[in-house]
């Protein structure tokens, strides 16, 4: 929709010049002198009808030189489409605000020219486009706020950052600044539009009302390819080996080098011929108690930030167990968890379910649910799938008391299986592992443990089976939903009751141990999740107690206390030295989603009145260079010229209307 306004809209008192020329044709109209004549036939037909002519002709006249007046007024004003972009970058008292992604996709290089530097160069020809007395204005993601093109110290090559832009902060700095400055404003956004930053426009728009113009150009690769390492991870089980999910996208057929460093040398490499697609690649590791190290992609793609993926061998993690159930039954969970030696199950947090609050459900990474007896609004919310996300959740049902319908009604209202039902038999079960060499069962001595004695259990669980009993019948089960919730659903209680003796056996605590590890390998896939630029959260939190963050020059970069996240800027090994214990490392990798070259395609973004329209650079140089946005003065000029020339045609000529 087109919105007129005008540049200089103090010169529309000018329309107050209209009076003159209505003044003038009334006052020097010619008066008619009235003669009675007998008959009319004397006279010549041509004069009558001139008479008539020259009336109309006049009148003609004047609203010929009222529109002159009003076409010469409205040039000076300076007309443009308030919501037209180019209208706005040709006004000589405007103001161009200038946004860069500034996310590590846009080092991604065709040529010898990157993305970003592309923007730059962008940048440089509004500049040169646009009126030098505009304001123009680029904004710094380190300061977050618009600065003058001219102060604006930032070079292209360091500007790219591993943190995700807050573009919400960005669009309300521009509606703030564009306020104050009290000038017609226009947001030029430049970004490669991948997926996840149209979506994070789409989402300040729905917050936000811009009010101005916003102008997205896309700098994205035309044939974008890219090989990458997306994962690098060891097994919580199986420590011979690393894992290495290398990507390539865009390509058939490359030939890459893969290679295993551990503390600086070179301990493995492969040549492997990728296709378009995800190829899991292991390589095994050196005999060693604790190993650090990357693994280095060697190939001339495009987009090198993801060529490295590091990891750490026997690295300790901080996970949040809550146990929720009543505390006497609970307690030799809770114990249970405490004992593992080098363990990463730290706080192990225990209460009866009516006294957890959301506070506490968010925090925790697994949720142990032990013989439940009511369903509180938190664990509703947890069960609805739409709040808390990516959790690891252990079941243990009840059996001995009137909480059998609380959990048998959850398990069928969550997984949708009307059958499932206690059970309860005059002989004991015992569980039977399906083997002792997998991953998951690694280690175990024997396929049965005979010495536990389990009488009343659940029938019938869903999901995968993981453990069963001697009858056949699932002990534990695993499934993971559109949520990425990791249920783990024992069929028998695991804390203290009288139908099974569990926490009393040899396998209750390592069965504990790896079950927990197995529910958050299943929807993370594996315990290495730090990312760098994306906030995580800070396992001292609420501890009372910290830590010293040291980076691979030894040096201490942070200090982590009792703020909910922290934040690594860059990917890397990175040692921690908590306040009270022995030091650990962690590995930190590269953010996978920005090597996912999954570009957008829309021609607009947002909705309404905060739709920004995106186009590509060579659409966007060719509308800035022909002046698209000054159509209306194009217009009113071709106006103007046509108004003079029939201004010209209607002046009077005298008329000869011979004798009579």
């Amino acid at each position: 929709m087109s919105t007129l306004s005008f540049f200089q809209p103090a010169y529309l008192w000018g329309l107050a010049a209209l009076a003159a020329p209505f003044l003038i044709h009334f006052l020097n109209r010619k008066r008619n002198i009235k003669l009675d004549f007998s008959t009319m036939r004397f006279f010549r037909k041509a004069a009558l009808r001139s008479s008539k002519k020259r009336r109309l002709r006049r009148i003609l006249l004047l609203c010929t030189r009222m529109l002159l007046i009003t076409v010469i007024v409205v040039i000076f004003t300076k007309p443009y489409d308030s919501m037209d972009a180019f209208s706005l970058f040709a006004n000589p008292d405007g103001s161009v605000y200038c946004w860069i992604d500034n996310t590590k996709s846009m080092d991604y290089k065709e040529g010898a020219t990157s993305v970003c530097q592309k923007a730059f160069m962008l940048i440089d020809s509004i500049n040169k486009h646009t009126p030098e007395s505009s304001g123009k204005f680029l904004y710094s993601p380190k300061r977050h706020e618009f600065l003058s093109r001219k102060s604006f110290s930032c070079n292209d090559s360091s500007f790219t950052d591993y943190a995700k832009p807050d573009i919400g902060a960005m669009v309300r700095t521009f509606k703030l600044q564009s306020q104050k400055s009290n000038s017609p404003a226009v947001l030029a956004v430049i970004s490669d539009f991948q997926e996840n930053i149209c979506k994070a426009f789409d989402s300040a728009f729905t917050t936000d009302t811009v009010g101005f113009p916003v102008l997205g150009v896309t700098v994205a690769p035309v044939n974008p390819w890219n090989i990458s390492i997306q994962k690098v991870y060891t097994s919580c089980k199986n420590r011979s080996s690393v894992v290495s999910l290398i990507s390539c996208v865009g390509k058939d057929n490359a030939d890459v080098a893969v290679s295993l460093f551990t503390g600086g040398i070179r301990s493995g490499h492969e040549n492997p011929t990728l296709k378009n697609g995800i190829m899991d690649l292991s390589l095994p590791l050196p005999d060693s108690g604790k190993c650090s190290g990357y693994v280095k992609l060697d190939s001339q793609d495009p987009l090198s930030i993801d060529n490295t993926g590091y990891f750490v061998l026997n690295e300790k993690h901080s996970f949040r167990i809550l146990i929720l159930g009543d505390t006497l039954k609970s307690f030799p969970i809770a114990a249970a968890f405490r004992s593992i030696e080098g363990s990463p199950w730290r706080p192990v947090i225990l209460k009866p379910e009516f006294k957890a609050g959301y506070d506490d459900i968010d925090s925790a990474d697994i949720i142990i649910l032990n013989e439940i007896r009511a369903l509180t609004g938190p664990l509703q919310t947890l069960f609805s799938g739409k709040v808390f996300t990516d959790k690891a959740i252990i079941v243990s049902p009840a059996i001995d008391s009137g909480s059998v319908p609380v959990t048998t009604g959850l398990l069928r209202m969550l997984f949708k299986k009307e059958n499932i039902s206690p059970a309860s038999d005059v002989k004991p079960h015992y569980p039977v592992f399906y083997d002792t060499v997998s991953p998951l069962w690694k280690g175990f001595p024997r396929l049965t443990e005979s010495n536990a004695a389990i009488y009343r259990y659940i029938r019938n669980l869903p999901g995968n089976r993981l453990l069963g009993f001697d009858n056949n019948n699932p002990m534990a089960t695993n499934v993971v939903d559109s949520a990425r919730r990791s249920w783990i659903i024992f069929a028998a209680p695991l804390g203290m009751t009288e139908s099974n003796n569990l926490c009393r056996t040899g396998i209750f605590v390592p069965l504990l141990d790896i079950t927990a590890h197995f529910a958050l390998e299943a929807i993370h896939g594996g315990l290495d999740e730090w990312v760098a630029g994306k906030p995580a959260r800070n396992p001292f939190s609420r501890s009372g107690k910290g830590a010293f963050v040291y980076d691979d020059r030894n040096k201490c970069i942070a200090q982590w206390g009792n703020q909910p996240f922290v934040l690594f800027d860059e990917p890397g090994i990175y040692k921690i030295q908590p306040q009270d214990g022995a030091s650990y490392y962690i590995a930190v990798n590269p953010d996978s989603s920005e090597c996912s070259l999954i570009y957008s395609k829309m021609k607009y973004c947002g909705q309404g009145k905060n739709r920004m329209t995106i186009m590509n650079v060579d659409e966007f140089l060719l509308n800035l260079k022909n002046k698209r946005g000054i159509v209306y003065s194009y217009i009113l000029w071709c106006a103007l010229g046509l108004l003079i020339i029939f201004e010209m045609l209607l002046w009077e000529r005298p008329v000869s209307i011979g004798n009579f």
